[in-house]
């Protein structure tokens, strides 16, 4: 099975459209229409069912879209091994993490790494840890940045950074300036907070003058 075809049968299930596939390839549509048609003679069933709407899958091309991601991956990383063997700085390395670190950590870094390598290609991808460990197990990642990861016996823990954790609290000035503006409000309020909402009646004032000691 040809690994050309089975990329342009990727990037045709995923964008649903054989132009599509053809401009993210920068290839013709018409290269990809014969290797998708000599996919379909290999497999002895069509992978795909023509519509005006697009391109749709198959139960047939349903199961070997599933089987892909698992197949290039292990593909690209022969490629990268065989590269190495070489001696030459060439491959692909995908990476899960979360958020911050790829803004704060990854970017940066992997900018420096292309131009020393400019033929190593990285696959970035924003995860949760759980997601992050299960690439790492199933081999969908070479690399995860997680915070406290937990202990495994398959994964290797390598710290790269520590991060500070700061306290963000109201400054003083914003407090009086919240003083002021509440106080502001009471005073447009029909009833002054410093006077005495409810006022005791003659005899009340005449009992507690008698209890006072």
């Amino acid at each position: 099975m040809d690994f050309t075809a089975l990329r342009y049968f990727s990037a045709t299930a995923q964008s649903r459209s054989i132009r599509a596939a053809s401009d993210r390839l920068h290839v013709s549509p018409s290269a990809i229409s014969r290797q998708i048609a000599k996919l379909e003679h290999e497999l002895r069933a069509p992978i795909f069912d023509r519509h005006a709407q697009g391109m749709k899958l198959t139960p047939a091309g349903e199961i070997l879209l599933s089987k892909m991601d698992s197949v290039m991956r292990e593909f690209s990383r022969v490629k990268s091994h065989i590269a190495a063997l070489q001696d030459l700085q060439a491959g692909n390395v995908d990476i899960y993490c979360f958020q911050t670190a790829i803004e704060s950590f990854v970017a940066p870094v992997l900018n420096r790494f292309h131009t020393q390598y400019p033929d190593v290609t990285f696959n970035v991808r924003m995860s949760s840890t759980d997601e992050a460990i299960e690439a790492l197990i199933t081999g969908a990642a070479e690399i995860s940045l997680i915070i406290n990861p937990p202990a495994h016996d398959n994964i290797t823990r390598l710290e790269v950074f520590r991060d500070r954790m700061v306290a963000v609290l109201l400054a003083p000035a914003s407090a009086r300036r919240k003083k002021d503006r509440v106080a502001a409000r009471a005073r447009r309020l029909p009833v002054r907070p410093d006077r005495a909402i409810v006022r005791p009646s003659p005899t009340a004032r005449s009992r507690i003058r008698k209890t006072r000691i």
